[in-house]
């Protein structure tokens, strides 16, 4: 796991507003991450409505599947802001 994120909100439509929010200003290189996955299980009508259960994964397994979970493209910007990082951990 490299990271939990924990929203809270005052209705469960602000909550999934701020999951949203914060899964979109996520930023991981270099490594393969599930963000996509999670955003796509915040497209389906039962996660929306808060009607799932322990099924949720199978029962909507096709439209999961339609999205490419892990990207392995990483832009020219993101590896020079990951070489950089690297640099200032190393003199640490």
């Amino acid at each position: 796991m490299i990271a939990k994120l924990i929203v809270r909100g005052e209705t469960w439509d602000e909550a999934i507003w701020k999951l949203q929010r914060a899964l979109d200003d996520y930023k991981i290189i270099g490594l393969n991450h599930n963000i996509p996955f999670h955003k796509r299980i915040l497209e389906t009508p039962e996660f929306l409505s808060f009607d799932y259960g322990t099924d949720f994964i199978p029962k909507n397994n096709e439209f999961l599947k339609q999205h490419k979970f892990f990207p392995k493209t990483v832009n020219e910007a993101d590896l020079f802001n990951f070489a950089v990082i690297e640099l200032i951990l190393e003199k640490e």
